[in-house]
């Protein structure tokens, strides 16, 4: 365990960055005719006048090291890897194991899904001890109902996550298989396949984007205590190895925050609405940008996460499904990161999308900003929890010197505040 120690006493230039545009603008224009009910000078002033120049020190962990664990087999090949912990890494063992690929969504979540439920898949195996157990009935129903998504075995757990939400709140509507099945027998099947699984030896691997109703929904949280409950484990009547020690939560933090932003207006609005336009009217609760608040919520339940800075898979040249199937299932991999016998296919790109971004790339900054300020009342979480392990860490640690040489490290905001913050933002500078 290495530890880097910081100490700058400097004058933070976003601040006076922000200012400078600030004094730009407002000769140009008038403020006050906007919709966001908020003075756009004091707004944006506000978010910025909390930086301050000051010491600080900032200190991390990095460990650097072989994860050597493998799952009721061993594994073969290496899985070199850069982690950042605050515990020692204690996986190697014998024991079988539950992972779960929590999204949130906009982040790979596709690729993830569809390559890891092919390279576990009967006949296609590269990953042999594990098994994407989605349901046959879920499979029967999903796969011809003429309403649904382009459905496959990949996302064959999105119907898990919308049977946990709270139906007094949320029901599916249009939907073959919830209108043959209810929730609960939804969870009957999904259970019955978990603890078939289990018997036979093998490890369980299943995810799906919508598991960030967590962080969305009212009582949303309460959908871990219904996961829980899936487990072999706490089946009434029936005595078996296992725990929630074994369960390992797979969360993505996606580097830039803006492009994570952008990418949901993306998926809600395609190309029929500016983005400008989105973000002052939209009724979406930005849950998807809480990767942090996501994580944290399944620690706050005592289940171990692994976290994927999407920059520093980039910055290793790494694929993110490969990152799951090396660093986290253990996978028969090569040296550079590589599933042996496959190669990832990457989905749901959309290259030709011609959807418009009608704001300055001065409001893009310091849209950017304010969502990693938004992020920095997590770096005790980070830092500290010691049921957190954070893989290929780069651009979350830089989040965290931001947060720390501009004296945020108390910073808390709510995501209504945040979220009144972007529109403010995006309705007060006109480019």
């Amino acid at each position: 365990m290495q530890l880097y120690y910081y100490n700058i006493n400097t004058v933070p230039k976003l601040y006076l960055f922000v200012m400078a545009i600030l004094r730009n603008r407002m000769r140009k224009e008038k403020l006050n005719n906007n919709n966001c009910n908020c003075n756009t000078r004091n707004t944006v002033a506000v978010i910025f006048l909390l930086v301050f120049c000051g010491q600080y020190h900032l200190q991390h962990s990095i460990v650097h090291g072989n994860s050597s664990s493998s799952a009721f087999n061993y594994l073969e090949g290496g899985n070199e890897g850069a982690f950042l912990s605050s515990a020692d890494d204690t996986s190697s063992n014998n024991r079988q194991r539950i992972v779960i690929l929590a999204g949130p969504h906009k982040t790979g979540t596709t690729s993830i899904q569809n390559n890891v439920m092919k390279w576990t898949s009967p006949g296609k195996n590269k990953i042999k001890q594990w098994e994407w157990p989605v349901p046959s009935e879920v499979i029967e129903i999903e796969t011809r109902d003429e309403q649904n998504w382009r459905w496959n075995a990949g996302k064959g757990f999105y119907a898990l996550s919308e049977s946990l939400r709270d139906s007094r709140h949320y029901q599916v509507k249009g939907r073959k298989l919830f209108l043959q099945y209810s929730s609960d027998e939804l969870l009957k099947f999904y259970k019955t396949e978990f603890l078939k699984t289990w018997i036979k030896g093998k490890n369980i691997v299943f995810g799906s984007e919508a598991f960030d109703f967590i962080i969305k929904d009212i009582n949303g949280r309460d959908m871990i205590d219904g996961l829980k409950a899936l487990m072999p484990w706490h089946i009434d009547g029936v005595n078996l190895n296992g725990s929630d020690d074994d369960i390992t939560v797979v969360v993505t933090y996606r580097l830039s925050r803006i492009k994570h932003l952008i990418s949901i207006w993306r998926q809600t609005k395609k190309a029929t609405e500016p983005f400008e336009e989105w973000m002052k009217e939209t009724l979406n609760n930005l849950g998807a940008l809480d990767s942090l608040g996501l994580a944290n919520a399944f620690i706050s339940q005592n289940l171990k996460v692994s976290l994927l800075d999407s920059s520093g898979l980039a910055a290793a040249g790494v694929d993110i499904s490969n990152a799951v199937a090396c660093d986290v299932l253990d996978a028969p991999c090569t040296k550079d990161k590589q599933v042996v016998g496959t190669k990832p296919v990457v989905m749901n790109t959309k290259v030709d999308f011609q959807g418009k971004v009608n704001l300055s790339e001065e409001q893009l900054e310091v849209m950017d900003k304010a969502l990693q300020m938004y992020d920095c009342k997590y770096q005790s979480m980070v830092m500290e929890d010691d049921r957190l392990t954070v893989l290929y860490p780069h651009g979350l640690l830089k989040v965290f010197e931001f947060c720390n040489s501009n004296g945020l490290q108390e910073y808390s905001v709510g995501r209504d505040e945040l979220k009144r913050q972007l529109q403010c933002i995006a309705a007060g500078f006109k480019g």
